[in-house]
């Protein structure tokens, strides 16, 4: 049977000026190993994937069942929910005469039914989501906008909602027009992610560091070494993992949260005998859930004031 245990609550001190304290950390014992995990919008349950993003599953937290949903490559990267919290958009890979095709898919978690919205597109970017139960993303650079329940493509406008997503390794600003942003010129960017106020984006530039930025690519907060880094739902707080490697294997890592009111970060797990990695918000702000190398999860429970 899956228990969730208590893992040593370490951590339980205020940090930011008595803003956030971590009252402990939980570790969740199931019977299988679970990675980049992240938590349902109700908070109830996990989705998660293995190490290599192959397939989709959920964890119920009050039920301590595992439900699995398919075994897509690449379905457990970069997936996300509806705004009804009722269905996954995620994306399904396939090699055809050794060059990589994307399909994008919709699963309903009411009725179990899969819905094909664009099948084998060699150039397909991660969805993002819109209001009025509506998804964007880009085939082959050009925008496009689908109802996530039907799939069907509309022409409805988008020019009041501002839509920055990644192509290419770049950062591209969908407001009325499609324009691409560099911070730092030409180079990889990664780990792009606008702000819940859609005002302010995050991003990684590789070999130099995580920042925020405005809309225009003025840079607002220097974070650092900073590595799978991803906002708060209040958008005050950035949550990373610190990881390292021999060049192998990851040898250390520990989860940060970063205040950007003041600009100072706290190590909120301070675990040496421990590596977690690819931290993830619940949707309250009252939780942050992670992995650590070997497929254990942990939920970081928080106390923001």
């Amino acid at each position: 049977m899956h228990k969730v245990l208590l893992f040593a609550a370490i951590l339980s001190f205020s940090i930011f000026g008595q803003n956030v304290s971590v009252t402990g950390i939980e570790k969740i014992e199931a019977a299988e190993e679970m990675y980049h995990v992240k938590f349902f919008p109700s908070g109830e349950k996990l989705l998660f994937t293995s190490s290599n993003y192959i397939g989709l599953n959920i964890y119920d937290l009050g039920g301590q069942e595992i439900t699995r949903l398919n075994d897509y490559m690449n379905a457990g990267y970069e997936n996300i929910f509806d705004e009804s919290g009722e269905q996954i958009l995620f994306r399904k890979d396939e090699y055809i005469n050794k060059r990589k095709y994307s399909s994008l898919l919709s699963y309903n978690l009411k009725n179990g039914e899969e819905l094909l919205l664009e099948k084998q597109i060699r150039n397909l970017s991660v969805p993002e989501l819109l209001a009025d139960g509506k998804i964007f993303y880009s085939v082959n650079s050009a925008p496009k906008v689908k109802e996530v329940k039907t799939g069907n493509e509309t022409e409805a406008s988008i020019s009041n909602e501002i839509i920055v997503y990644q192509e290419n390794a770049k950062i591209i600003v969908y407001d009325r027009e499609k324009k691409m942003i560099k911070p730092f010129g030409d180079g990889h960017y990664l780990w792009t992610e606008i702000s819940p106020d859609k005002d302010k984006i995050l991003f990684t530039y590789a070999g130099k560091g995580t920042y925020v930025c405005d809309l225009e690519g003025n840079i607002l907060n220097e974070i650092g070494y900073a590595n799978s880094p991803k906002w708060s739902a209040d958008g005050k707080y950035i949550a990373y993992m610190k990881d390292f490697d021999d060049g192998h294997h990851v040898t250390r890592s520990d989860i940060y949260v970063y205040d950007l009111g003041t600009n100072a970060e706290v190590n909120i797990t301070n675990t040496p005998d421990v590596i977690e990695l690819y931290p993830s918000w619940s949707a309250d702000n009252s939780r942050i859930v992670c992995n650590d190398e070997a497929g254990d999860v942990y939920l970081i429970n928080l106390v923001i004031k």
